[in-house]
């Protein structure tokens, strides 16, 4: 086929290739033929619904799978309310309010019957131990919450020692120190109410609902999972709280090494079905009557142990005062 393209002055082979280029030939002489274009379309357009009907069913399955593990911790979490009332859901309010009445001006000693409140299998109890101007927050209450533990001063309050000498309460501290003492496994600590509750409550729940991809919803089941919520929420179950508040020592009192210093310590252990104080004291902790041996070490500890001993015995002290 002639065409402009080409002239007499061009290379041979340059002009018969610019030939088959026009006439629709292919450099090895054979014209290119339309079914193929067709195909390779076809090929690309199956090719891309492929990937599209893939990435849909991933997507199907990944919602699938993600509305499953939301169910799966849904249930968990129903399974742990079941065995608690709405009473029992509301515990963490009570405490809040009763910490925060006794953390108000000091309100009297209230002495009473030792069995209406001790501790057992049938009875569990609470205990936390806060200074006065932490118990006066309610959001310090459920942090420094966490701090609190078992320690000598429950310990004294629970199983009293038979005297108050020096040496008689330092061999108990030594062995609540050491963790030698035995579990006490009807008092809980106040935390374990706080911390049950976080994943009780209907917020958490909402935040299961609202989780919009695996990732989110692995870091809720992670959470769940270390919280040990099956060990946390038998707490809920209990009926008595053992409260302990630190007031302030005097402005210019000294502390030992350990803490301790001369200040007031309240102790009130009150029912919290009921809304009764069925204990309430307030007496004053002085490290001095310890050897200075000691001190630096156990002044904490021997102060709490002593302190709680004679409220739990109601005893005086050698002058005939209330220790």
């Amino acid at each position: 086929m002639p065409t402009f393209l080409t002239t007499e002055k061009m290379h041979p082979e340059l002009r018969a290739r610019i030939q088959r280029s026009v006439s629709g030939q292919t450099t090895s002489g054979r014209t290119e033929r339309p079914g193929l274009r067709a195909l390779f379309r076809a090929t690309l357009l199956l090719g891309i619904g492929s990937l599209a009907a893939f990435l849909l069913l991933s997507y199907q399955a990944e919602v699938r799978e993600l509305e499953s593990a939301r169910r799966g911790l849904k249930a968990q979490l129903s399974s742990l309310k079941q065995a608690l009332t709405p009473d029992d859901l509301e515990l963490g309010e009570r405490i809040q309010t009763l910490i925060a009445r006794e953390a108000d001006s000091y309100q009297g000693d209230v002495q009473g019957a030792p069995e209406t409140w001790t501790p057992s299998e049938t009875r569990a109890a609470l205990y936390v131990r806060l200074s006065l101007a932490d118990a006066q927050s309610a959001g310090r209450v459920e942090q420094q919450s966490l701090e609190s533990r078992r320690d000598a001063l429950l310990d004294c309050f629970l199983d009293p020692p038979e005297t108050r000498d020096e040496s008689s309460l330092l061999r108990r501290v030594r062995q609540v120190y050491s963790g030698a003492r035995p579990e006490l496994s009807s008092v809980h600590p106040v935390s374990s109410v706080f911390l049950s509750l976080v994943y009780l409550a209907p917020a958490f729940e909402a935040q299961v609902d609202a989780a919009t991809s695996r990732r989110i919803l692995n870091q809720l089941e992670s959470s769940v999972r270390e919280a040990r919520l099956p060990r946390l929420t038998p707490a809920l179950r209990a009926s008595t709280l053992i409260l302990a508040l630190d007031e302030p020592k005097d402005p210019g009192v000294a502390s030992e090494v350990d803490g301790a210093s001369r200040h007031f310590i309240r102790l009130v252990v009150a029912d919290l079905r009921d809304h009764r104080v069925l204990l309430r004291a307030r007496r004053e902790v002085d490290p001095n009557w310890i050897s200075e041996k000691v001190r630096f070490r156990y002044a904490l500890g021997l102060d709490g142990c002593r302190f709680a001993r004679d409220v739990r015995l109601n005893e005086k002290n050698e002058t005939g005062a209330e220790p």
